[in-house]
């Protein structure tokens, strides 16, 4: 509903970018949450990323269903817990979540993302800011806030820079439209005018014809 249909070319892109970079770890599943579950044994997902169906009743399900699969100390990522239009209930669900994990810090920018750990004790060695004093997770927002808009300004550089050359290249093929146009053109012109002088030669040989007729007819009526 709220993502929408992909053809293969999402999933072609995706897979390509995935083998090329990160093939010694990792391969896609294509399926549903709900039938990939059974390709993990309990508590063996270090992280989850929940980011499929946007209504309260789909995130709490596929939070619910894999809580089981998850390892001691598992990251969880919500996406889009800013949204509350268009059927969103992340949000909601969010909210409830930390009333129950003490370890968990919001994100809202880009329409929020959530992260908590499962346990209430986040793995030193990946996010031990987690649960931190609120100070320490404004920190931990701002810098990750900076990220994210340094990658939005790269992106839309990058937007900018495409559309740049995309315009050029329009502009160079509408030239040479243009240009086969006016040729066509002249092209056109000089049929036609072969057609006129083809059809007035045809209109004097042929009058020139027939007065050659009648004048034989004429002489051998005389005789």
């Amino acid at each position: 509903m709220h993502a929408g249909q992909y053809d293969d070319t999402v999933y072609k892109e995706v897979s390509a970018h995935n083998d090329a970079h990160y093939s010694k770890f990792s391969h896609l599943l294509r399926m549903t949450f709900d039938e990939a579950l059974n390709q993990f044994s309990n508590g063996s997902v270090n992280l989850l990323h929940i980011d499929g169906l946007h209504t309260y009743e789909a995130v709490k399900h596929d939070f619910e269903t894999w809580l089981p699969k998850l390892a001691p100390n598992a990251i969880v990522l919500f996406h889009d817990t800013e949204m509350r239009d268009h059927g969103f209930g992340v949000w909601k669900f969010w909210a409830e979540l930390q009333e129950t994990y003490d370890a968990h810090i919001s994100f809202p920018h880009s329409k929020g993302l959530g992260v908590i750990c499962i346990n209430n004790q986040a793995n030193p060695s990946s996010a031990q800011w987690l649960g931190a004093p609120e100070l320490t997770n404004n920190e931990v927002r701002d810098y990750f806030t900076t990220l994210g808009e340094r990658q939005l300004e790269v992106f839309n550089m990058r937007e900018d820079e495409m559309k740049i050359r995309l315009n050029h290249e329009v502009s160079i093929l509408s030239k040479e439209l243009a240009d086969r146009d006016a040729e066509l053109s002249e092209l056109r012109q000089w049929i036609n005018s072969w057609k006129r002088l083809l059809v007035r030669g045809l209109s004097l040989l042929g009058k020139r014809v027939s007065g050659t007729i009648y004048s034989s007819t004429s002489k051998n009526k005389g005789k």
